[in-house]
């Protein structure tokens, strides 16, 4: 009886390890029809919209931590930085946007200008932000985008020959937009996807 019962055992655990993994490959299934339906769709509901919030919200985050990258004297010379300034670039909606200068007053700058600015400045930056919110949600703009803006509290240190020179903490607020790209899906051909990009970066009245 004991040897039926091992055997039994033995037999019924590929059974199951093969019914989880067909259930786990229905979910990725069900997951990636979802995604692409999200994608393509003509209007968006709430959920969607903010889905697509927090994927802006990401790409604030990553351009931040780029130029960080980008800055940092020790990364200069690796091929590496020219890749990062494309992936940096291609965050934003055109190459119109302008973004204010970290740690003086002026007027903002077209986005490679502002680059170049930090890179060629400081040794190393270090940002950070905090307080994430948005003052305008994703609203259907102009030319079919959806466009809204976040509000954050931004510190930013410069350094140059590993010391902090300057810094300056204040409140920003950065353009998001939607925009339909067209996108192939190989076989199946190429359909119109939602893009989540930056658009210009301002500080708040007052700072």
């Amino acid at each position: 009886m004991k040897a039926w019962f091992f055997i039994f055992v033995m037999a019924m655990g590929p059974v199951g390890a093969s019914a989880q993994a067909y259930q786990r490959q229905e979910q990725q299934v069900s997951r990636s029809v979802d995604l692409e339906r999200d994608l393509t769709s003509y209007s968006l509901s709430d959920r969607q919209l903010t889905a697509f919030g927090r994927r802006g919200e990401q790409k604030l985050q990553d351009f931040y931590d780029l130029m960080g990258y980008q800055a940092n004297a020790q990364y200069s010379t690796m091929n590496s930085v020219s890749d990062t300034r494309q992936r940096t670039t291609d965050l934003f909606l055109d190459s119109t946007v302008t973004v204010a200068p970290l740690f003086e007053a002026g007027l903002p700058l077209p986005l490679v200008v502002f680059l170049d600015s930090v890179e060629s400045t400081y040794s190393a930056v270090e940002i950070q932000l905090d307080s994430m919110a948005w003052v305008q949600p994703l609203v259907p703009s102009l030319d079919g985008l959806y466009q809204g803006r976040l509000e954050y509290v931004l510190v930013a240190r410069g350094y140059q020959i590993g010391e902090a020179v300057t810094e300056h903490t204040g409140i920003q607020q950065a353009e998001v937009y939607l925009q339909q790209v067209e996108k192939s899906f190989g076989r199946r051909g190429s359909n119109l996807v939602w893009e989540v990009k930056l658009g210009s970066i301002r500080w708040a009245e007052g700072e």
